[in-house]
């Protein structure tokens, strides 16, 4: 096993792959996310809800888990979520389009036809190794 550099882990983020999308009729140079862009991706996704209550605690001064679950208020506006997913989307194809030129987040949501930019997204995750599949099974993971 070689043992990697800072230069050997930063470079992941150079890797191009090309693909070919249908709904283009072209192909796409596009690179994956890294970490710090992950975390913005899943910080956007995340910010349509909200979740309002304290902590409940037992004699001991520990939390209470059940009877904090209780007491939390869960606020989810549907309309917010999917146009925040939307919105996290439209970032990780801006992310990985940004090879030899920056693209913004509206250029990206100017692309068309519809569906597009869900397409390319799908990609940049699964070349990210963050697809939709992955986070489902960390999430039934974490209930188990």
């Amino acid at each position: 096993m070689a043992k990697l550099t800072k230069a050997d882990i930063l470079k992941g983020k150079n890797q191009v792959h090309t693909q070919y999308f249908e709904k283009l009729d072209g192909e796409l140079d596009l690179r994956p996310l890294t970490e710090g862009e992950w975390a913005e991706i899943e910080a956007t996704r995340a910010s349509a809800g909200k979740v309002s209550g304290k902590p409940v605690f037992d004699k001991k001064g520990n939390i209470d888990r059940a009877a904090t679950e209780k007491a939390l208020e869960v606020e989810i506006d549907t309309k917010q979520t999917q146009l925040l997913d939307f919105e996290a989307k439209a970032m990780a194809v801006a992310f990985a389009l940004s090879i030899d030129e920056q693209w913004t987040i509206d250029e990206v949501k100017q692309l068309r036809p519809v569906g597009v930019v869900e397409e390319i997204a799908e990609f940049v995750f699964n070349i990210s190794g963050v697809s939709e599949e992955a986070i489902e099974q960390v999430r039934s993971f974490r209930k188990k």
